[in-house]
């Protein structure tokens, strides 16, 4: 899902809200991830793929800055050569043949906060960390 460390496992939402623009964090595994918007209860944010920018989706952040826990969703990076054997895309029509699921573990509950994430490669289980702090 994401870069170098990943790249050998080869990477790892309607309307908008002033927080998001505010919210930047810098990962260990996926460099710079930024909030980009909301499509309904989903949030996405982006982060460093391999040769460009994945997006994360997070189910229940959407517009959510005060009651941040523990949430679920799933990733994609289209600039991966890696492939899952078939193609994902997400409510705002990015798609590509690399994804996997997520759970994201807020430190705190209101913005800013930083997380941590454990990330899966296609089918797999969400065991790769990831830690993001706020930048």
């Amino acid at each position: 899902m994401f870069r170098t460390c990943l790249t050998a496992l080869a990477l790892v939402a309607f309307g908008a809200t002033s927080a998001q623009a505010d919210e930047v964090w810098y990962s260990d595994i996926a460099g710079e991830v930024v909030y980009e918007q909301d499509m309904g209860p989903i949030a996405i944010l982006s982060f460093d793929g391999d040769r460009g920018r994945g997006h994360f989706y997070i189910d229940g952040l959407g517009g959510n800055y005060t009651n941040r826990g523990t949430f679920s969703g799933y990733w994609i990076d289209p600039s991966s050569s890696d492939s899952c054997g078939g193609n994902l895309q997400g409510p705002d029509g990015v798609s590509g043949n690399y994804w996997g699921q997520l759970i994201v573990y807020f430190d705190n509950p209101g913005f800013p906060s930083g997380w941590s994430m454990d990330v899966g490669e296609c089918f797999g289980p969400a065991t790769i960390p990831v830690r993001a702090n706020p930048r």
